[in-house]
Parts: C-alpha cells; sequence; structure tokens
C-alpha cells in the first residue's frame, strides 16, 4: 500500500471514530472480532479515492473459516430490479421526464448491521482493532 493510500485509510478511520460509526476495541478476546482486509481504489471518473471493504475474505487464523459474506444467506440480501423496459416505456410516454442518478458518499457506512453481528465488521489497521458501529 503507498503512502497516499495509508494517509486515506488513517484520515477515514479518524473521521469514523469521531463521528462514532467506528469504536476502537481495547479486547479483541473480549468480543471474538472478525476482521476483513480492506483497502483504497481511485474513484471512477473523480481524483478522490475510495475504500474498499473486501469482506469475502476475512483475516482469521485459521483458514477453514468462512467469510463474512459466506455467512449471509441470500433471501437476506437479494435484490430484484424490474427490467429497463419500464423506464423506456416511461419516458417514451412523458418526454418531458427527466433521469438523473446520484453516488451515495459512503454508501457502506450507511448500512445498519444489527448489534450482534457488529464484531464481523472489524479491521485492523497500524497496530489498532476497530469494529463498526452502524447498528
Amino acid at each position: 500500500m503507498n503512502t497516499d493510500d495509508k494517509l486515506h485509510l488513517c484520515q477515514e478511520i479518524n473521521t469514523r471514530l469521531c463521528e462514532g460509526r467506528l469504536w476502537l476495541v481495547p479486547n479483541l478476546a473480549s468480543i471474538n472480532l472478525v476482521c476483513s482486509p480492506f483497502g483504497v481504489v481511485p474513484k471512477p471518473h473523480s481524483t478522490k479515492h475510495q475504500t474498499i471493504y473486501h469482506l469475502s475474505h476475512p483475516c482469521r487464523p485459521n483458514a477453514h473459516l468462512p467469510s463474512v459474506n459466506t455467512g449471509i444467506h441470500s433471501s437476506f440480501v437479494t435484490i430484484q430490479y424490474k427490467n429497463l423496459d419500464v423506464l423506456i416505456n416511461f419516458v417514451h410516454q412523458h418526454p418531458g421526464a427527466r433521469l438523473w442518478k446520484a453516488d451515495l458518499e459512503d454508501a457502506f457506512c450507511h448500512i445498519i448491521v444489527a448489534a450482534n453481528d457488529a464484531r464481523l465488521m472489524g479491521i485492523q489497521f497500524d497496530g489498532s482493532y476497530c469494529k463498526r458501529l452502524r447498528t
């Protein structure tokens, strides 16, 4: 990880700690924290960077443990979209209609996690351990 990426992560972690979205974990054994790797990638069409949490590849001492995402039943996360025909027909029937899209900044931080699952949202950076607190 290069210096700019480390600086980005350090600033983001400090911001999330101040906002109360992250909590420093003083005693790992007390909560059985699961830490997933995370990194930094450039945002498309921007000079900004974004943090990516790899919840499909947890960092645990035992290789036989499943990832965080593996433990989520598909019925809880299945999203079905209608096809584009509905949208195209609407625009055709309403010539003045305008379409727009938006990018929810820090979308990952807005996902609410059950309090008893917060221990699955751990990160380790610079010798410190944190967990997400959006419960």
